[in-house]
């Protein structure tokens, strides 16, 4: 087992103060791995020829021991892990010998994380999480990244890249509030310190979207309007007004809703997204709408017999988007067909409920509560957490009724 140590300094990275990371690069049978020694100096005080500190830098002695006790603390630690009869690799060599919270990277940690969020059935997270480090990974050309190397400039040129390949604001957005996550999280688990946090710097960009609520008479055009062609806008039709009857229910929870959520006449379930707890009434309008998605076949677990229950949760995921994707295409035809000139998706069913209920008089706070917001004063939080379910009962028949008098 042939192991190499050589200290360098990587110029790969520089600093605001022109300073260069100073490392130590260990190689086991052709295996690389760095070791940061979390000293940072300029161009001019080392030698590129001889790969060492000139004597000329003011603090040589003090750097000169630091690496000699370095190095002789690798070579400590390489023997005791083969006395241990471990086979020794660069990367367990250096990982063992920190053993401290500098040496977890922000990829290694963040694919951590979806790793646990996997185990936890959390999918939707984890795919998020996954899509921002494959994001990350393809920016910088390689598999690994430190926390402090993701500084302000880092982002910012990072985000640059993003727009330069076309990608909107709220995407990128997306993308760098991911992120954000995964530093957060990082540095409450103390592996990383606070002192490297970017973004009380870097400020996360959105810009306003486009109004995504349809008015009662563009609800009753995509109602009134007769479907003659072939395909399955009207099956989608009636997705989206099921999910519009259930105020306005994501699909990732309408697609997943077992028969066991059906409690006493209601809905009873726990949003994929925040975990709050929704009890929907299940009033004449929806019981009819479910009845005609369903079909004698339905086995596949769930009430709509549109996702395989017996699928990875992975696997579920992508069948949920290639049916999101369908109810968007379809949706847009449907409204075409009624002359309403706007991009319908399954995001309108929610906004749309809740213009409805606003045109119908009710207050902003109690629209709120059945969506299931959460509200920025935490003493009127409190107060309004608890809103009797019978007002929102009456709030949704009235809602569907305004919309749906013909399905009964």
């Amino acid at each position: 087992m042939a192991t190499t140590y050589r200290v360098f300094l990587d110029f790969r990275y520089k600093k605001k103060d022109d300073t260069y990371p100073l490392k130590i690069r260990v190689t086991i049978n052709r295996k690389t791995k760095e070791l940061p020694l979390d000293i940072f100096i300029e161009e001019k005080y080392w030698d590129k020829s001889g790969s060492k500190l000139k004597p000329t830098h003011p603090n040589y002695k003090i750097i000169q021991l630091t690496i000699f006790k370095k190095l002789a603390a690798l070579q400590e630690n390489s023997l005791h892990l083969e006395n241990q009869g471990k086979v020794v690799t660069a990367h367990e060599l250096t990982d063992n010998f920190r053993n401290k919270p500098q040496s977890v990277t922000f990829l290694s940690f963040a694919k951590k994380q979806v790793e646990t969020m996997l185990k936890a059935g959390r999918v939707g997270n984890s795919i998020a999480y996954q899509c921002a480090i494959n994001r990350i990974e393809k920016y910088i050309g390689k598999k690994e990244l430190r926390f402090e190397e993701m500084d302000y400039r880092f982002l910012e040129d990072f985000t640059n890249s993003m727009i330069d390949e076309g990608l909107k604001p709220n995407g990128i957005a997306c993308y760098m509030r991911e992120i954000r996550a995964i530093y957060n999280k990082a540095i409450k688990m103390e592996l990383v310190d606070a002192k490297y946090y970017p973004f009380l710097k870097y400020k996360i960009k959105t810009e306003r979207t486009i109004n995504r609520a349809l008015t009662l008479d563009e609800l009753n055009s995509l109602l009134d309007v007769e479907i003659l062609e072939a395909g399955n806008m009207q099956f989608h039709r009636d997705l989206f007004l099921l999910s519009f009857c259930l105020i306005g229910i994501n699909f990732a929870d309408l697609l997943t809703l077992k028969h066991d959520h059906i409690i006493n006449g209601r809905v009873v379930f726990h949003r994929k997204k925040t975990k709050k707890v929704y009890s929907i009434k299940l009033l004449p309008q929806t019981k009819k709408l479910i009845s005609l998605i369903q079909n004698e076949q339905n086995s596949k677990g769930y009430l709509l017999p549109l996702i395989d229950s017996k699928k990875s949760l992975i696997q579920q995921k992508k069948d949920i988007g290639l049916i999101i994707h369908a109810n968007n295409e379809n949706m847009k035809k449907v409204a075409a067909i009624a002359g309403v000139d706007k991009p319908v998706s399954t995001y309108y069913a929610r906004y749309s409920w809740a213009n409805i209920a606003k045109s119908l008089g009710y207050s902003k706070d109690l629209i709120a509560e059945a969506l299931g917001h959460e509200y920025g004063n935490k003493v009127t939080g409190i107060y309004l957490d608890n809103f009797d379910k019978e007002l929102i009962d009456e709030m949704n028949e009235r809602v569907i009724g305004k919309v749906l008098e013909k399905i009964k």
